[in-house]
């Protein structure tokens, strides 16, 4: 539940410092007040903060986690005091939370323990949409993508339990990742995204590490040459970004098995252009043409919504497949845009499996 609320044609000095606070929250889910939260000003994230129009010294700002309300930011000085502009009646929206995503882990009969996502798919936010004060933040921008998604992105300083992990918000700032070229390896395909890209040019959140929210950063938030998989990961959300030219899935939502069956994921607001032709470049099937799939759903996973997506040109949009049944509800909410799409193998399909689109 996130509104981004752009400065437009402020033109603040690069010192400045940006405050907010509420007039009025609501919880989404009975419209009731959200009491004692945000009542005094509070600053935001200096990287949220950022000229996007160089030539007209024009700023923007982008500030996740603020429920349906209405609120108010100022333009502050360095000293943090001087206030040079006030910008009011600044509403946001709830965005819609439907279908299978957010029925609580524990209502379902599948094995095991099933306690994990109680609220439903919240990734690293709190249940009425606010940003948790104790999640940990992760700003990935294309200069510090090695750095700041190591390898144990997903465990780090997280705690030790597998399905207990702290939350963690992972915010993409414009676009990260460049390759030279489409090649079989990733050292000689000139790759640069996250150190520990496996060979489909992804990285993986893994079994146990879910509680976990990657949501882009503005309108231009683009991972560009890899994707991502939840790998057996439960409570994960994938929000406002733009996935080009991935290398086999954009997005992948990995059951890994009919133990596991990692459920309460949610796609939702993101866009796809198309991934990388390794028909042409490496003679696989031509329908590797555009790469594979834009959001794969796969070996066992549950229980989740794919949203108010676009998939501008790609030729493999999306399918339910592989094994992936037994108790499989899922949701396609918001017939899936779909710009250009011209016939390619798979568009949004499901396979042995209980959907509603």
């Amino acid at each position: 539940m996130k509104r981004h609320m752009p400065l437009g044609q402020a033109n603040p000095p690069a010192d400045t410092r940006l405050t907010c606070r509420t007039l009025g929250a609501y919880d989404w889910r009975d419209n009731s007040p959200i009491t004692g939260w945000l009542v005094d000003w509070k600053e935001v994230d200096a990287q949220l903060v950022r000229k996007v129009d160089p030539a007209r010294n024009t700023w923007r700002v982008d500030i996740p986690g603020l429920p349906k309300g209405e609120y108010e930011i100022q333009v502050r000085s360095a000293d943090g005091t001087t206030v040079l502009h006030t910008f009011t009646d600044l509403e946001t929206r709830s965005f819609p939370r439907n279908g299978a995503a957010f029925v609580p882990s524990n209502v379902n009969t599948f094995p095991g323990t099933n306690d994990f996502a109680l609220n439903g798919a919240i990734g690293g936010y709190l249940p009425d949409g606010r940003e948790d004060p104790i999640a940990k933040i992760i700003y990935v921008t294309h200069e510090n993508v090695k750095t700041s998604l190591p390898a144990d992105v997903f465990t780090a300083d997280r705690g030790t339990t597998a399905n207990e992990r702290k939350p963690l918000v992972i915010r993409f700032l414009g676009t990260v990742g460049s390759f030279e070229t489409v090649n079989s390896t990733v050292a000689n395909s000139g790759t640069v995204g996250p150190s520990w890209l496996n060979a489909n040019r992804m990285i993986q959140v893994g079994q146990g590490n879910g509680n976990v929210t990657l949501e882009g950063i503005g309108p231009d938030a683009t991972i560009f040459g890899w994707g991502i998989s939840t790998s057996g990961a439960h409570n994960v959300e994938f929000r406002n970004l733009k996935f080009d030219q991935w290398y086999d899935d954009a997005i992948e939502l990995n059951g890994t098995s009919s133990t596991v069956r990692a459920s309460n994921l949610w796609v939702h607001n993101c866009t796809f252009g198309y991934g990388q032709n390794k028909h042409l470049a490496l003679n696989q099937d031509p329908d590797q043409a555009k790469g594979d799939g834009a959001t794969d759903i796969t070996n066992h996973a549950r229980n989740y919504t794919i949203s108010y997506n676009k998939y501008v040109e790609s030729s493999k949009v999306a399918a339910d497949w592989r094994r992936n049944r037994f108790n499989k509800r899922s949701l396609w909410h918001h017939r899936p845009q779909l710009v250009r799409w011209l016939g390619g193998k798979d568009p949004p399909c499901a396979k042995r499996q209980d959907s509603r689109v």
